[in-house]
């Protein structure tokens, strides 16, 4: 079920420097092992171990992504209000731990939290499909703004291999902004999103006054 790992795979990134310090490593070898042999660099202070981290932690987040279009075709199919608020909440939870966690060398460092107060807006928030879709929206602009950053080590581990060649341009230089690559994932998530909004919003404009 994609539900249950978006979730899973969400705690699994967000909890990474606890589980290293009780000497459990969930992370899979086959995508840490291309940043670095050790998993323990990671916790590293040098920089070239910290931008392998990022660059692991992003690949991390963009393959957990993956499973939002499973996750809202899903919650779609639930009928009962009750059991919809029961599967989406945890959702769009997940939806934003990624955001905090994405490109977010704090992760090495500490098990990081959603803000009590996003948390509980989060709850309120989250009424049906469509509020969903908006939440997810939300946490996948985020992303999107921290890919735009210079700083991001997604737009390396892009650029490394060669994933996403399309390079965005400047309007003010002819020179590819090597560091203005969106995340396939991030902008296959965001188009499933809009596409079902669109769909949502396009069927309630022809609904009867």
């Amino acid at each position: 079920n994609s539900m249950g790992l978006f979730l899973q795979k969400t705690n699994i990134i967000r909890d990474f420097r606890e589980d290293l310090d009780d000497n459990r490593r969930w992370w899979p070898e086959e995508v840490w092992k291309v940043y670095t042999p050790d998993l323990k660099t990671f916790i590293s202070k040098r920089p070239a171990d910290r931008e392998q981290a990022l660059q692991c932690l992003n690949h991390m987040v963009a393959n957990a992504l993956e499973h939002v279009p499973q996750c809202i075709d899903y919650l779609r199919s639930i009928q009962d209000h009750q059991n919809f608020l029961f599967c989406a909440i945890p959702q769009v939870m997940a939806a934003h731990t990624l955001a905090l966690v994405f490109n977010n060398e704090d992760v090495f460092q500490d098990t990081l939290k959603i803000r009590k107060g996003r948390t509980a807006r989060l709850f309120m928030e989250t009424r049906d499909l469509a509020s969903v879709l908006d939440v997810f929206l939300d946490a996948i602009d985020i992303m999107e703004t921290k890919v735009r950053s210079p700083h991001c080590g997604f737009s390396h581990f892009l650029l490394a291999h060669n994933t996403f060649p399309q390079i965005k341009y400047s309007s003010s230089s002819a020179s590819p902004v090597k560091f203005q690559l969106a995340s396939p994932a991030i902008s296959r998530a965001k188009h499933t999103v809009l596409s079902e909004l669109t769909k949502i919003r396009g069927a309630a404009a022809v609904l009867p006054s």
